[in-house]
C-alpha cells in the first residue's frame, strides 16, 4: 500500500473511526434511570378547606350620560382557580347596570352632573363562597384616549434571536386599561397579565415580514401601537456556519468562499448562486457547457482525429476516450480553473452541486457497452441535469426522456409497436423506472413522506403498517405502449444500436411508424395508466409521452419523493418528517402556484432550520456521511488545486488547463455518470449493520459503498496525491520544474494534477520564526517561551487553527487535536533531513489525519 510509514501503525485505528462514524457515539448509548416513585402512605385523607375567591376593586370613567363596559371579572382570582361569577350587583346612585353573560357589566349614566358615582358587586366561586368589591366611575366632560408609554417599532431580528416587548400606557382619566393583539405568527406569544411579547423565531420564517397591531383601550377610547418585524439571518455569519453551508451546497468550502458567506450572508450567499449566470445563460461568452469543453478537449488532444467527419461529433471514430474527456469536464467545474482567474468555470457551485444530486436521481451511465465508445452523450445529458438544476422538474423529466443517452440506457430507443407476427411486445424499461425510479416510487406517500394508507397525502401519519403500491404490471406494460418510436437523430435505420451510427447529443426524434397505436391488437388507441386513460397519439407531437409525464408529475407523490433525495443528497440522510413536509410543500407550490420550482426547492432546503440551526451539528442522528467522491473534491479544493500542464495527450499533443482523474470509480466506487446500475450506487435506505443504525432505524447510503477496500483505495489516493503531486515538493524538495514533472505524465497516468501547500507553509512558517522565506530556520530549537511552548508547538498549533476551520469548519474536538499535535510533534516520521522537508512532510501529514478521519467523513 502507498501509506507512510508513520501513518502504518494508525491505519486499523483511522479505518475503525471513519467506518464508526460520529453517529456511533458512545455519548448516545442508553442511559438507565431509576424511575420509582416513592409517595408518601400517610393517615391523613381531609381533603384541604375551599378557599373563598378574591375580589379586587375596579375603577372605570364615563362621559355624563355615557355608557361604559367594565370586565369586573378580569383581576379578579380564586385559589383553587374555579369559574368565577358575578352574582350580585349594587345599584348606582346616579345611573344603572347591567350584566353581561361573559361577566361584563354596562353601566349607564343618567346625566345628572355629578363627578362621580359608584356600586358594589359580589362574585362566587360556585361552592357557595363569594367575595365582595367596589366599582368607582369618575364621570367627566371630556374622556381622554390612553397615552403609550412604552410600545413597539420596525425591527429586523435575527432568526436565532429571541424577542421580548413589554408594552405600557396610561390613562390621564384614570381608567382600568384592556390590552390586546392581532396578526401575531405562530412563534409569537402575547400576555395580556403583563403585556408582554416573548418568542424565538426559526430558520423557518427567515425572510417574512410579520406586521403587529397591539390595541389599548380604555372602555371608550382605545389606540393602537402598529410596527413590523422582519427577520434576517444572524450577522455576523460565523466560521462554522458558512463552512457547513458551503459542505451543503459546493463541492468543498474554501477560505475566500467562507469569507464570501460571512460579507453575503448565508441567504445571500444561496441567493446569490441561483440568479447567477451560466455556461447555458448565452452561447457566445465563452463559458463552455459540458459537451462544448468535452469536445474542446478532445480536439485538442486528438487534432488529427476526424472528430466531425460525417457532420456528427465522434460518429465516425467512437472514440473511447471521449470518457475521459467527459470527466476532465466535469473536474473543471467541481473545482474551478484557478490557473485562469478571468475563467467563470465552476464559480455555479451549487447549480452543479444540484445536478450532481440530480444525476443520482435520474440516472444514465457508461455502463452500457455503445456510451463507452460515445462518451459525448453523457456530457449533453449531464448538461441536461445542470441546465434544468434550477427549474422546473416536469420540464427536466420531458428532457431526460427524450434524452439520447437515456434512451439507450434504458432502451427505449429505437422501442417498437406490437408485432403479431413475431410476439414483440414493447420494451417495458423505461417504463418502469420512470414511474419507480424517476417520479413516484413504490408505494403512496403522504406529503412527509410516509406511506400513505387513507388515501389522503395531506394528513399523516396515517396509522395501521400496510404500503399501497403506486402501480401495477399493467400501468407498466401501458405506458411501455407510450414510450415507442423515439430513435436517435442522423441514424441510418430505426433502432440501429451500434457505436458508429447516429447524434449523441441531440434530443432524440419521434417516428409516428414505429409508435404504438393498438392497430394490431384491435385496441382502441387509449391507455389507461395509474387510473387515468389517455390517447396514445395525444399531444402536440403525438407522441402521448407528454400527457404520460404530466399524469406522473401530477402524482402526489413527486414532492415527497424528489425532495427526500435532494435533501439526502445535498444536508441529511434522515430529515425528519416535518422537514421532508416543509420542503414537499414548497415542491407542490412556489409561492406562487407553479408546482416543481426547483430553485424554490432547494432554497427551501437550505434555508430550512435543520439545515441552518447550530443545534443540529450535535445531533447524533443528523448528518450524512460524505461521498467519497465529494471528501475528495473537498481536499482539492481546500488545497488550491490546479491543472498540471505539460502532460501528453493521447494524440501526443502537450496539454495545458485540463484537469485528469480518468476513472473516479475504480477509487471511490463511484464517479459522475459511472453508477453500475439505474439504482445508483448505493440505496436511499440503506440501513449498516449497526446496533445504533439498526435500533434508531436510521439510514445511511453513503456507507453502503465505505468498503474495507474502498477506505484502503481512498486512504493511498489521498497519500499519493498529497505525497506524490504537491507543487513544493515537486520544485523545492524533487527539485524539477512544473513542466518537467508534467511532462513525465501521459493520458494513460490516472491523475494529473497540482495541490498546493503554499498557505499551510506560509503559516506554519510565520508561526514558528515570524517570517516566510521557506528556510524553517526554528523548527528543531527547543527553547520555550513563557507558557513552555518550543517554536514547533506554537506553529503546529497555527496550522491546525488553519486546518480545523478549512477541513473541519471548527468543530475539531479538543481530545483529537491533542492527540494531533503529539503526534506531529514527537513522530520520527517528520524527521526528513532538512528543516523545508520536515515542515512539509509534517503539514502532509497534519492534513491526512484529518481528511482520513471520521470528522472528516461525516457531513454534519
Amino acid at each position: 500500500m502507498e501509506v507512510s510509514n508513520s501513518l502504518k501503525q494508525l491505519l486499523p485505528i483511522l479505518l475503525f473511526l471513519v467506518l464508526a462514524g460520529c453517529l456511533n457515539d458512545e455519548n448516545s448509548a442508553p442511559v438507565a434511570i431509576d424511575d420509582t416513585i416513592t409517595l408518601d402512605q400517610g393517615n391523613d385523607t381531609t381533603a384541604p378547606a375551599n378557599q373563598p375567591p378574591i375580589a379586587v376593586d375596579d375603577r372605570a370613567s364615563v362621559a355624563p350620560g355615557g355608557r361604559v363596559t367594565i370586565d369586573l371579572l378580569s383581576n379578579d382570582s380564586d385559589p383553587e382557580n374555579a369559574l368565577l361569577s358575578v352574582d350580585n350587583l349594587g345599584n348606582p346612585q346616579h345611573g344603572d347596570v347591567t350584566l353581561e353573560s361573559n361577566g361584563a357589566v354596562i353601566y349607564r349614566h343618567d346625566g345628572s352632573n355629578t363627578g362621580s358615582d359608584g356600586f358594589s358587586y359580589s362574585i362566587s366561586d360556585g361552592s357557595n363562597l363569594s367575595a365582595e368589591a367596589n366599582v368607582s366611575i369618575t364621570i367627566r366632560a371630556d374622556n381622554q384616549p390612553p397615552v403609550f408609554i412604552h410600545q413597539g417599532s420596525d425591527i429586523q431580528l435575527a432568526v436565532d434571536t429571541r424577542y421580548e416587548l413589554s408594552v405600557e400606557a396610561e390613562d390621564p382619566d384614570g381608567d382600568m386599561l384592556t390590552y390586546s393583539v392581532s396578526q401575531l405568527p405562530d412563534w409569537l406569544d402575547f400576555s395580556a397579565t403583563t403585556h408582554t411579547l416573548s418568542g424565538q423565531p426559526t430558520w423557518a420564517d427567515l425572510g417574512n415580514s410579520y406586521p403587529v397591531v397591539i390595541t389599548v383601550d380604555d372602555g371608550e377610547l382605545s389606540i393602537e401601537n402598529r410596527f413590523t418585524i422582519t427577520l434576517a439571518e444572524p450577522r455576523p455569519v460565523t466560521d462554522t456556519a458558512a463552512h457547513r453551508l458551503l459542505l451543503q451546497a459546493t463541492y468543498g468550502p474554501t477560505l475566500d468562499e467562507i469569507e464570501r458567506v460571512k460579507r453575503l450572508g448565508v441567504v445571500g450567499w444561496i441567493d446569490h448562486q441561483l440568479a447567477m449566470r451560466s455556461a447555458y445563460s448565452s452561447a457566445s461568452d465563452g463559458w463552455l457547457s459540458h459537451l462544448q469543453r468535452t469536445r474542446d478537449i478532445a480536439v485538442r488532444a486528438e487534432p488529427a482525429n476526424p472528430w466531425f467527419s460525417g457532420g456528427v461529433f465522434n460518429q465516425s471514430t467512437a472514440n473511447r476516450s471521449t470518457l475521459d474527456y467527459q470527466m476532465a469536464a466535469w473536474w473543471e467545474n467541481a473545482l474551478g480553473k484557478p490557473s485562469n482567474p478571468n475563467s467563470e468555470v465552476g464559480s455555479d457551485q451549487l447549480r452543479q452541486r444540484v445536478a450532481y444530486a440530480l444525476s443520482q436521481l435520474l440516472v444514465a451511465s457508461d455502463s452500457v457497452p455503445v456510451m463507452a465508445s460515445r462518451g459525448e452523450a453523457l456530457a449533453a445529458y449531464y448538461d441536461l441535469l445542470a441546465r434544468h438544476a434550477f427549474g422546473n422538474y416536469r420540464t427536466l423529466l420531458g428532457a431526460i426522456a427524450r434524452s439520447p443517452a437515456m434512451g439507450v440506457y434504458l432502451s427505449h430507443q429505437g422501442n417498437r409497436k406490437t408485432d403479431p407476427s413475431t410476439g414483440a411486445r414493447p420494451d417495458e424499461n423505461f417504463a418502469r423506472e420512470v414511474i419507480q425510479l424517476f417520479a413516484i416510487g413504490l408505494y403512496e406517500l403522504n406529503l412527509d413522506g410516509s406511506p400513505n394508507r387513507d388515501g389522503d397525502s395531506n394528513s399523516y401519519p396515517d396509522p395501521g403498517s400496510s404500503l399501497i403500491p403506486t402501480y401495477t404490471q399493467n400501468d407498466i406494460e401501458e405506458l411501455a405502449k407510450v414510450m415507442t418510436g423515439w430513435d436517435l437523430a442522423t441514424n441510418s435505420s430505426y433502432g440501429r444500436l451500434v457505436k458508429r451510427d447516429g447524434d449523441y447529443t441531440r434530443p432524440m426524434v419521434f417516428h409516428p411508424e414505429h409508435h404504438e397505436d393498438e392497430s394490431a391488437s384491435g385496441g382502441d388507441g387509449y391507455v389507461t395508466v395509474l387510473g387515468q386513460r389517455f390517447a396514445l397519439d395525444s399531444g402536440n407531437d403525438r407522441s402521448g409521452l407528454d400527457s404520460a409525464l404530466d399524469l406522473l408529475f401530477n402524482h402526489p407523490n413527486v414532492a415527497p419523493y424528489v425532495s427526500r433525495h435532494l435533501i439526502q443528497r445535498l444536508v441529511t440522510s434522515n430529515p425528519s418528517s416535518a422537514y421532508l413536509a416543509r420542503v414537499a410543500q414548497v415542491f407542490n407550490d412556489n409561492g406562487s402556484g407553479a408546482k416543481g420550482d426547483l430553485k424554490a426547492v432547494v432554497r427551501a432546503i437550505l434555508v430550512d432550520p435543520e439545515a441552518r440551526d447550530g443545534r443540529y451539528l450535535i445531533d447524533p442522528s443528523h448528518g450524512k456521511a460524505k461521498e467519497p467522491l465529494l471528501a475528495f473534491t473537498h481536499l482539492l479544493r481546500a488545497l488550491h488545486t490546479t491543472p498540471l500542464a505539460g502532460w501528453i495527450s493521447q494524440g501526443g499533443e502537450t496539454m495545458n488547463g485540463v484537469y485528469w482523474f480518468r476513472a473516479p470509480q475504480n477509487r471511490f466506487g463511484q464517479g459522475p455518470l459511472r453508477s453500475p446500475t439505474v439504482f445508483n450506487f448505493y440505496s436511499p435506505n440503506h440501513i449498516p449493520r449497526d446496533n445504533r443504525f439498526i435500533s434508531h432505524g436510521l439510514v445511511a447510503p453513503e456507507l453502503q459503498i465505505q468498503t474495507d477496500q474502498m477506505l484502503i483505495e481512498y486512504n493511498n489516493l489521498i497519500f499519493s496525491t498529497l505525497n506524490g503531486f504537491e507543487k513544493n515538493r515537486v520544485i523545492h524538495l524533487d527539485g524539477d520544474t512544473l513542466t518537467e514533472f508534467g511532462a513525465s505524465f501521459d493520458s494513460g497516468s490516472e491523475k494529473i494534477l497540482l495541490t498546493s501547500f503554499d498557505t499551510e507553509l506560509a503559516i506554519f512558517e510565520q508561526a514558528l520564526e515570524g517570517d516566510r522565506n521557506k528556510d524553517f530556520a526554528s523548527i528543531d530549537d527547543t527553547s520555550v517561551d513563557s507558557e513552555g511552548d518550543t517554536p514547533k508547538a506554537n506553529a503546529i498549533d497555527a496550522l491546525l487553527d488553519h486546518l480545523d476551520l478549512l477541513l473541519l469548519g471548527g468543530q475539531m474536538s479538543s481530545e483529537y487535536r491533542s492527540a494531533l499535535k503529539h503526534y506531529l510533534l514527537v513522530s520520527t516520521g517528520t524527521n526528513q533531513g532538512s528543516p523545508l522537508a520536515e515542515a512539509h512532510s509534517l503539514i502532509r501529514d497534519a492534513v491526512t489525519m484529518i481528511v482520513t478521519s471520521s470528522s472528516y467523513m461525516i457531513q454534519k
